[in-house]
């Protein structure tokens, strides 16, 4: 039956047609997702309260009361259930395009794929939530949890002091973006792998000739620098305390 036909028979547009026999999943009625206006102006104050720092739904509703927004407890939990789904279908899709299902050894790297597609999702944060939705029954030790959560929010492991350091050397760089944008240069296809840093020199104009690092290709100092620190970390494993 042509899509002509079909299309008669359903009192749709052979377009919708199309698109629905294109399509890997069934046809399905979506709702577009609905952003309170009281809401808007108070977006990023959200995302750091509830979503970085992990306050208390309660917590966060008051403090938004108190700057004057005025607004219902059941529509704020809305809001978060929305942007909860939203982070949700950015990972299930990267993890799709990936094609192999998340392990401890490859989180970091879909992470960082995450934080590509979207860049207000940071990659500790992702990693976090990867974790949290394909691990959940994994109950590290406090020890073994406390270095997870250092080793993302230092930058793949770098020390606090290393990157104060680097901060201060370039104080116009912005130092997560570009450890990022290294690492994911650095994948090895798609099997979540790094690439040995064999050659700092070489590394560093492959970088910046790749579309990655093109914004550093007259100035690599500050690319040669991170993949110093790289190699560092990886050399005493990543656990700078």
């Amino acid at each position: 039956m042509g899509t002509k036909t079909i299309a008669k028979k359903l009192g749709l547009s052979r377009n919708t047609v199309k698109k629905a026999l294109r399509s890997e999943d069934p046809p399905a009625y979506k709702r577009k997702a609905y952003t309170n206006p009281e809401l808007e102006p108070f977006h990023d104050f959200i995302m750091e309260k509830y979503f970085v720092k992990k306050l208390k739904g309660s917590r966060v509703l008051n403090d938004l009361r108190s700057k004057g927004c005025k607004v219902s407890s059941s529509a704020f939990y809305r809001h978060i259930r929305i942007i909860k789904e939203q982070k949700t279908k950015i990972i299930e899709d990267v993890v799709k395009k990936h094609g192999k299902a998340p392990t401890k050894d490859n989180v970091m790297y879909l992470a960082g794929l995450v934080h590509k597609e979207k860049d207000a999702y940071s990659q500790h944060e992702a990693a976090a939530d990867i974790k949290n939705k394909y691990f959940p029954d994994v109950k590290p030790s406090q020890e073994d949890n406390r270095k997870f959560m250092d080793k993302l929010k230092s930058g793949n492991g770098i020390s606090p002091e290393n990157k104060q350091k680097f901060e201060e050397d370039y104080p116009d760089v912005d130092f997560d973006d570009l450890c990022n944008r290294i690492q994911t240069y650095r994948q090895d296809g798609d099997n979540g792998n790094l690439k040995p840093i064999d050659d700092i020199e070489l590394i560093s104009k492959g970088f910046v000739s790749s579309e990655a690092g093109s914004y550093w290709v007259n100035n690599r100092g500050p690319v040669i620098s991170m993949l110093e620190l790289l190699v560092e970390c990886e050399t005493n494993g990543g656990d700078h305390a």
